[in-house]
C-alpha cells in the first residue's frame, strides 16, 4: 500500500489513527470513540508550549494533532502524531490542499492513551528514528510521565519535578514536565 492510498481511503468507522509502516496498513483503535480529557488536556499543553517555542525562534515550525508525515518512500511509510515539530527548511508554509508533509519532524510526540498497545507505540518510535526523526516523546498522562527516545541513546525517563528539555533539536527549548500535565 501507498500514503497515496491511505490518503485516498474513505474513513468508514475511523480508527484515532492510521498509519503505514513500510507499506502495511496498521489502524490504531481507541475503544470509547474518543480520547480521555487527560489526553486531550496533555497534547494541548505540549502543542501550546511547542508553539511558543518554534514562534519565538523562528527556525522551526510546529504541528498539532493528525499531521500526517510520509517517513519513506518506496515502500511507504506514514505516520501521524499528537504534536510535532519541523525545520523550516522542510516546511516553510503549509498551504491548505497540501495532503502532508513530506520528511521527518525534528520532534514527534505522542500522547499515550489508557487501552494503548504498547508494541504498536514501540514501533512508531523505532519507525520515526530510523526514518529521520530527531526524538520521540510519549508522554504518558495517567502516570504523568515523559520517554524522551533520542537516535542514538537510552530512554530518558521523566516525572513532573523534572525538565524536559529539546536536546540539539530544539536547542533552548525546555519546560518543566509538570507543565505537560496542568
Amino acid at each position: 500500500m501507498r500514503a497515496t492510498d491511505v490518503l485516498a481511503t474513505d474513513p468508514g468507522r475511523v480508527p484515532v489513527d492510521r498509519w503505514l509502516f513500510e507499506g502495511d496498513l496498521v489502524e490504531r483503535w481507541n475503544g470509547a470513540g474518543f480520547h480521555t480529557p487527560a489526553h486531550a488536556a496533555a497534547v494541548m499543553n505540549v502543542s501550546r508550549l511547542l508553539s511558543n517555542w518554534c514562534r519565538a525562534t523562528s527556525n522551526h515550525r510546529a504541528f498539532g494533532y493528525g499531521c500526517p508525515f510520509v517517513l519513506a518512500r518506496n515502500p511507504d511509510t506514514l505516520v501521524t502524531f499528537d504534536a510535532s515539530v519541523v525545520r523550516r527548511d522542510v516546511c516553510e508554509k503549509p498551504r491548505w490542499n497540501d495532503a502532508r508533509i513530506e520528511g521527518a519532524p525534528v520532534l514527534a510526540v505522542e500522547v499515550v492513551e489508557l487501552d494503548e498497545d504498547p508494541d504498536l507505540l514501540t514501533r512508531l518510535v523505532e519507525v520515526a528514528l530510523r526514518t529521520g526523526t530527531g526524538s520521540v516523546w510519549m508522554i504518558d498522562p495517567h502516570e504523568e510521565i515523559v520517554v524522551v527516545h533520542r537516535r542514538g541513546c537510552e530512554s530518558q525517563y521523566l516525572n513532573g519535578v523534572m525538565a524536559l528539555d529539546g536536546g540539539a533539536d530544539l536547542s533552548g527549548f525546555r519546560c518543566p514536565v509538570a507543565e505537560i500535565f496542568e
